[in-house]
């Protein structure tokens, strides 16, 4: 063996011997670590150990003692009465007194009034029977219903300004079911219906809303003429779709 392989494996083994050394040591500096860590842990558990048995201690001691809470209190704050103003507190295996309310003999139920029965209402006389034998006169007919007589010149009024000059004319071409010729409610707010209707499109007659949009001008307001100022003004206010909706309804009998 020459000399540079002696030199050369003499090299490898100093390496060796620290590159050990350096592990040695890292793994010793690890294995300290490590067990302090486990030395505290073990202190932490056994502090947790010790502060679960307080816990369970004071728990005993609220279930068993009534005068734990005051003796602790007394304990935090230092006080330390004399045991001639103060006797002081009962041991905790003292025997509790019995209380009042259970000593004392249980009170009678209050009795209830009997409930009163409410008077019935007398019923009123029936009228006797009518004799078979004898023989009943006819019952006498309804008396027919006037017209409402305020109502009258109203509807006339408000017909005269849409050309009509009878009211059954009226009810049988705008009022389609109906010619009776009574002036009630229905009928005269159909009437200010359509005057309304015309107004609000700026016109003071029939006629004169005819002529201006290329209508027969007979002065009557008729179903063509109605149909006409409702496209009209709902091009006006195109807004509100539902609007005119009382207006163009059909008027069944009685409105």
């Amino acid at each position: 063996m020459s000399v540079r392989e002696v030199i050369l494996m003499a090299c490898l083994v100093a390496l060796g011997v620290v590159s050990y050394r350096d592990h040695s040591e890292a793994s010793r500096r690890q294995l300290s670590a490590l067990l302090r860590r486990e030395r505290g842990l073990r202190c932490d558990l056994s502090a947790l150990r010790r502060k679960g048995r307080a816990l369970r201690g004071e728990a005993e001691a609220l279930a068993h003692d009534r005068y734990y809470v005051e003796r602790v209190a007394r304990a935090d704050l230092g006080w330390r009465p004399s045991p001639l103003r103060d006797p002081g507190l009962a041991p905790p295996d003292f025997p509790e007194p019995a209380s009042a309310l259970v000593q004392a003999p249980p009170l009678p139920l209050p009795r209830l009034p009997a409930p009163v029965a409410p008077v019935p209402a007398p019923r009123p006389p029936q009228p006797p029977l009518p004799d078979p034998r004898v023989s009943q006169p006819p019952p006498a007919p309804p008396a027919p219903v006037p017209p409402p007589g305020p109502l009258q010149p109203v509807a006339r009024q408000a017909l005269a300004s849409l050309g009509y000059s009878s009211i059954e004319h009226f009810q049988s071409k705008m009022m389609r079911g109906r010619a009776d010729g009574f002036a009630d409610a229905a009928t005269v707010a159909r009437a200010q219906q359509l005057n309304g209707l015309l107004r609000r499109l700026g016109y003071e007659s029939v006629k004169a809303f005819q002529q201006r949009n290329r209508l027969t001008p007979d002065g009557v307001m008729g179903r063509r003429t109605e149909s006409r100022a409702l496209a009209l003004l709902r091009r006006r206010v195109p807004a509100r779709p539902g609007a005119f909706a009382a207006t163009s309804a059909r008027h069944r009998r009685g409105g």
